[in-house]
């Protein structure tokens, strides 16, 4: 799947988070998640920089973004992911909500773009 090719769904009250999916076949899908900072005058997306030492570090190029959360899923629900050794850093119960919501739309997701889908 090229990056012209790519399905990005947007997650959370302001665009918080990115779903991209980075590979789709007839029985699963594989993503990665960005965290969105904000955008800037233009209107161009700002993630932290890949490997930052302090955040925020804004770059536009999702490319050099750090990926947030990555994986897969399949047709029958089951799904791994994984986060690379970083903690998860919520600031209230609002954010820990937004977060179920993006666990929660990546199998709506996967409802939407896989034919044999029945993972509930």
């Amino acid at each position: 799947m090229s990056a012209s090719e790519q399905i990005v769904r947007d997650i959370g009250n302001s665009g918080n988070y990115e779903i991209v999916v980075t590979e789709r076949r007839s029985h699963w899908l594989g993503f990665k998640v960005y965290k969105v900072l904000g955008q800037t005058a233009s209107g161009a997306r700002v993630y932290n920089r890949d490997g930052y030492s302090s955040s925020p570090d804004p770059v536009e190029d999702r490319n050099a973004a750090q990926v947030l959360l990555s994986g897969s899923i399949k047709w029958d629900g089951c799904s791994d992911m994984s986060i690379d050794d970083e903690p998860l850093h919520f600031c209230g119960r609002d954010n820990v909500e937004e977060f179920a919501a993006l666990l929660s739309a990546i199998y709506d997701l996967a409802a939407e773009l896989i034919p044999s889908y029945e993972g509930g």
